[in-house]
């Protein structure tokens, strides 16, 4: 086998072994985000789980690449399972009221509107005229008679010279 195979196989063992690596970071990310999110709805048995899990997943880098993928997808499964037991126990806990209803309460007693001022009784205000907008026409001019500074004519004037 030549240097340059040799060389090649390396590479191509290198990125091989750096996948699971980069999978096992991604799960173990994501779990973490998970498990943080729902930290103040876990209970005790289960925030010591997690620490746990978590712990186990930094050792396991240890191992090598494929244990650590291996506990990383674990750690993934036990936050997606948390999750969902969370979730279970918060809409069993919607279902179930926490206290008796309250009777209902009357609304308040509507009050009597606010007369509303006749339009001769209210002061009368200057009405300002719109302002001039330049509009331009299709030849380019504006209402003021010059063109717009974004106006470049397509022919301009060219005065011949004879020679």
């Amino acid at each position: 086998m030549s240097t340059g195979n040799t060389l090649r196989f390396n590479t191509i063992d290198g990125i091989i072994a750096s996948v699971p690596m980069a999978q096992g970071n991604y799960l173990r990310a994501e779990a973490r985000i998970i498990v943080d999110m729902l930290k103040d709805d876990m209970t005790a048995e289960e925030s010591q789980s997690c620490a746990a899990w978590n712990q186990h997943v930094e050792n396991s880098k240890a191992g090598g690449s494929a244990c650590y993928l291996d506990a990383a997808e674990r750690f993934w499964k036990f936050a997606v399972q948390t999750y969902h037991g969370i979730a279970n126990r918060r809409s069993a806990d919607a279902v179930r009221p926490l206290r008796p209803a309250e009777p209902p309460v009357a609304p308040p007693p509507q009050s009597a509107p606010a007369p509303v001022p006749l339009p001769s009784a209210m002061p009368q205000q200057r009405q300002q005229p719109f302002p001039a907008v330049s509009t331009p026409d299709p030849h380019g001019q504006t209402a003021t008679g010059n063109p717009p500074p974004w106006y470049r004519p397509r022919h301009t004037a060219v005065a011949y010279v004879p020679v």
